[in-house]
């Protein structure tokens, strides 16, 4: 019986310390995902103002970049869950 008390302390001082170690880690994971949200967010919101013109699409070269960059911010800002850009038209200039 004494051997079962002694395994049993010893099992639970290692799954004590186990516990506590993934807590940190989960933690702090936590804390960088929260933070690479945050930046994410952030260059979202850069690119859609860099654009408030509309100076990028008029150009043909440019503007198919320009859509294929506004597609891969619409893939990032589906998985953070906001609003996603609108896809504009290219405007026929005449000039």
């Amino acid at each position: 019986m004494g051997v079962f008390l002694i395994l049993s302390i010893v099992l639970n001082v290692v799954l004590g310390y186990t516990t506590i170690n993934n807590l940190k880690k989960n933690e702090a994971l936590e804390d960088y995902i929260i933070q690479l949200r945050g930046t994410i967010a952030q260059t979202i919101t850069n690119m859609r103002s860099l654009d408030d013109r509309e100076m990028f699409e008029s150009d043909d070269e440019v503007g198919v970049i320009f859509n294929q960059l506004v597609e891969e911010v619409n893939t990032i800002s589906t998985f953070l869950g906001e609003d996603v850009i609108e896809k504009r038209a290219p405007k026929n200039r005449i000039w």
